[in-house]
């Protein structure tokens, strides 16, 4: 018996090599997409973290200063914590702290793993336009993601 065209068993049909870079190259775009936001998404977590705690500390500040009508003067932010746990009235300086990993034993640290820097009437040069416009109010400053002061990532708390 004779075969037709018609009854000739097909092969399987599969993806073509061109096929199949297409698809690959579609998924390397959107690794490449996917990683480049949670960079940045990451980043501004840890800038938000670290401004929340410098804010929790400078209310904690605060409240020392209505506690002893003057601001606390520390000469790091490892006296400013003891000075403000003297004080602590609602949540205290230790719960904001080891809630946002804040706290290294000694100083405050930034989301970065950065020392946090309290400064009273003095400090580098690149905070004292905010010293001329905050008068004598206390500065929380943190370095901000490159560790260094300049560059326009400091996060300042006047």
């Amino acid at each position: 018996m004779m075969r037709t065209a018609q009854s000739r068993p097909r092969p399987a049909r599969a993806f073509t090599l061109l096929e199949l870079l297409v698809v690959i190259a579609i998924m390397a775009l959107l690794v490449a997409l996917t990683v480049g936001a949670s960079k940045e998404i990451i980043k501004m977590a840890n800038e938000k973290r670290t401004k929340t705690m410098l804010n929790s500390v400078r209310n904690s500040m605060v409240e020392y200063k209505s506690v002893w009508n003057a601001w606390p003067q520390a000469s790091d932010t490892g006296g400013l914590v003891s000075l403000l746990r003297s004080v602590d009235q609602g949540p205290s300086i230790d719960s904001v702290l080891s809630a946002t990993n804040s706290w290294n034993g000694s100083a405050i640290v930034d989301a970065w793993g950065h020392t946090v820097t309290y400064y009273y009437n003095s400090g580098p040069s690149e905070l004292q336009t905010h010293y001329n416009e905050q008068g004598q109010t206390p500065l929380l400053a943190s370095p901000g993601p490159d560790g260094a002061w300049g560059g326009g990532d400091d996060i300042i708390v006047p």
